[in-house]
């Protein structure tokens, strides 16, 4: 039990073939294998120098997974007001 059961629980309890989720691109492949199990509606979301860009969201996503610090592959860490920009994104 570890980080991939704890996603693949959240996974679980989030998603549904009924819900969106949007997720960097790219993402860790472990967490993009899980997701696509859901069979939820999966929009990737090119990220860029800083991380996945708030604006670049769809709407009516119902879940965003993205990594504040230490993306993968990319290393990129989110600056702060990015990350308050994409929590405040997913309010509305």
């Amino acid at each position: 039990m570890g980080a991939q059961n704890a996603l693949w629980t959240a996974a679980q309890i989030l998603l549904s073939p009924d819900r969106k989720a949007a997720m960097e691109n790219p993402c860790y492949p472990g967490l993009r294998d899980i997701v696509l199990k859901t069979r939820c509606d999966l929009v990737p979301v090119d990220v860029d120098g800083q991380g996945l860009p708030p604006e670049a969201l769809p709407p009516g996503v119902d879940v965003v997974f993205t990594t504040a610090s230490d993306q993968w592959p990319s290393n990129v860490t989110m600056p702060l007001a990015r990350a308050l920009h994409a929590a405040e994104a997913t309010r509305s």
